[in-house]
């Protein structure tokens, strides 16, 4: 029996204070194995997320057809999609299918991530040293989640929509997921910042440079919230990056008397 026990670290902010007590409001000022590793999955910890859900997988002695073996294979899918294993996800996801009893909600679940990892497998740029290349600037990223919901799908649908250049279809989308979790910013700090992101593309793909400028800001603001080194942050501060650099290079150019060229 494992009992873990949350506590806040020492360098604190109101902010942190504040998600602290939610979570213990959340989870209890204990929890198992199963709520710690999502929320450390949630906070972009995926090795140590991986390492409790294997403790898991070993420690239940599931079946092999079993709702909540179907679960983990899912999302050891989730964090192998994270890390850029993009086949190893794949694999991860079709063994959750397996899994699942028949007519349970994470086999569609399952499927739905299966689809979103092969899409991400023909759309992921190219990379060199670390650094994008490619014909577009500006990375949107997609949401994969443990259950189907309103802020998932409709981001979703707002990345077909960018990839097909239907911006204002795009936008739309994007507002709807970030309404749907208004009331619950907490809960979402993760994804909204993933919605902020899109919404930054979008802005940018427009030619609005300031404005995606300030999604971006908007995106990394929100994701320190969470976790000041989620992973997440590096894509978010290179699309900032091409935004200022946009920014740079639309403004006018004078001479030492203030003439503009």
């Amino acid at each position: 029996m494992w009992c873990i026990e949350l506590a806040s670290c020492q360098e604190e902010n109101a902010r942190s204070i504040e998600l602290t007590n939610y979570l213990k409001e959340q989870l209890g000022e204990t929890s198992d194995l199963w709520t710690l590793a999502d929320f450390l999955m949630k906070k972009g910890e995926f090795d140590k997320a991986e390492n409790y859900y294997t403790k898991l997988e070993n420690e239940l002695n599931l079946p092999e057809k079993h709702a909540d073996r179907a679960e983990i294979y899912n999302r050891l899918g989730l964090i192998r999609r994270e890390q850029n294993e993009l086949r190893l996800a794949a694999e991860y996801f079709e063994k959750a299918i397996k899994a699942a009893p028949p007519h349970n909600d994470i086999e569609a679940t399952a499927k739905y991530n299966l689809k979103i990892s092969e899409e991400d497998r023909k759309r992921k740029p190219l990379s060199f040293l670390g650094k994008r290349i490619g014909s577009s600037d500006i990375t949107i990223k997609s949401l994969a989640a443990n259950h189907a919901s309103i802020p998932l799908v409709e981001n979703n649908l707002g990345n077909v929509a960018w990839h097909e250049g239907n911006y204002n279809l795009a936008f739309m989308h994007y507002q709807t997921a970030v309404s749907a979790m208004a009331e619950s910013k907490l809960t979402y700090l993760r994804e909204i910042s993933c919605v902020y992101n899109n919404l930054g593309a979008v802005a940018y793909s427009k030619e609005d440079y300031s404005g995606a400028k300030d999604y971006f800001e908007k995106a990394i603001f929100t994701l320190q919230q969470l976790n000041r080194r989620h992973p997440w942050i590096a894509e978010y501060i290179e699309n900032l990056a091409y935004a200022q650099r946009k920014i740079v290079m639309k403004r006018p150019l004078t001479n030492i008397h203030g003439t503009i060229f």
